[in-house]
C-alpha cells in the first residue's frame, strides 16, 4: 500500500466490482508519492495515468517524473481559480441544506463539464487500445475519480449497488483524526476562517445520493446512460471489448 498517496485502492479487489484485480487503480494525487510508492506503481504494471485535475491543481501539486512507458492523460479545459467547493464555502449558503444542495447540483452536471467529457472519453479510448493497468486520480480521489470509475463500471455492466459501494469506500480512507486536522487546517488557510464541522466532513467524504444525482443528470440530459456512453465513443461493441479485457 503506498504511504504517500491518499485514498489508494485496486478497484478490482472489491467483491462484485466487475473488474479483474490489478487492472484499474484509483487514488488521490501523486505529488507526495515516495520513491517506494512509485516503484509500487511500476510493479503493478500501470502504464496509463488519468489525471482529472485542473491545470492549476496539476501545477500546484505536480506529478513526479515517471518512466517513458507511462502515458499521463490530462486536459487543460476549464481552470477555475480554486476548487468549486472552496468557492462555495467562501460565498455560498454554508448550512447543511445549502451544502447538500450545492453538491447535488455539482454532481448533476459533473458528467457534462468539458474537461470531464474529454477525459472520460480519453479513459475509454486508452483502455480499449492498451493492455497495461490504469490509475485514475484527481486531488483526493473521491469525487471526480469516483464518477469516472462509476462510469467505467456502468459500461462493464456492473449493477448500481456495487458501484455505490465502491464509490462510498472513499469515506474509509479519510475516517481518521489526522485527515480531519489536515482538512481543517487547509480550509482555514484558504478561507481565512475555520468552516463548520459539517462542511469539513463533506470536504473529506462522499455521499452515495450525490453519485445517484450524477446518473439522474445523465439520464435527464442524455436520455440514458447508454446514450451518454455512446457520446463518449463507447457503444455496444466497445463495451463488449472492455468486458473482455477488464471484467473480473
Amino acid at each position: 500500500m503506498p504511504t504517500g498517496i491518499v485514498n489508494w485502492r485496486d478497484v478490482g479487489a472489491r467483491e462484485l466490482a466487475g473488474i479483474a484485480p490489478g487492472r484499474i487503480f484509483r487514488s488521490g494525487h501523486l505529488a507526495d508519492a515516495t520513491p517506494e510508492d512509485l516503484a509500487e506503481l511500476a510493479a503493478h504494471g500501470i502504464t496509463t495515468i488519468l489525471d482529472l485535475r485542473r491545470p492549476r491543481e496539476r501545477a500546484a501539486s505536480p506529478t513526479p517524473a515517471l518512466g517513458p512507458e507511462v502515458t499521463i492523460l490530462t486536459s487543460d479545459l476549464g481552470d477555475e481559480p480554486e476548487p468549486m467547493l472552496v468557492t462555495f464555502l467562501r460565498e455560498g449558503d454554508v448550512t447543511p441544506a445549502g451544502l447538500d444542495a450545492y453538491l447535488l447540483d455539482y454532481y448533476s452536471n459533473a458528467a457534462f463539464l468539458p474537461r470531464h467529457l474529454a477525459l472520460f472519453g480519453a479513459m475509454f479510448s486508452r483502455l480499449l487500445e492498451s493492455d497495461g493497468a490504469m490509475l485514475v486520480h484527481c486531488a483526493a480521489g473521491k469525487d471526480r475519480t469516483g464518477l469516472a470509475i462509476a462510469l467505467l463500471q456502468t459500461a462493464l455492466g456492473v449493477p448500481r449497488e456495487p458501484i455505490l459501494t465502491e464509490y462510498a469506500a472513499s469515506n474509509t480512507a479519510f475516517a481518521n483524526p489526522d485527515a480531519l486536522v489536515r482538512a481543517r487546517t487547509h480550509l482555514c488557510r484558504v478561507l481565512g476562517e475555520t468552516p463548520p464541522d459539517f462542511a469539513i466532513t463533506a470536504f473529506l467524504g462522499v455521499s452515495s445520493h450525490h453519485l445517484t444525482a450524477a446518473f439522474d443528470g445523465i439520464n435527464r440530459r442524455s436520455g440514458s446512460t447508454d446514450a451518454y456512453l455512446e457520446g463518449l465513443g463507447v457503444g455496444s461493441s466497445e463495451r463488449a471489448a472492455l468486458r473482455s479485457k477488464l471484467a473480473g
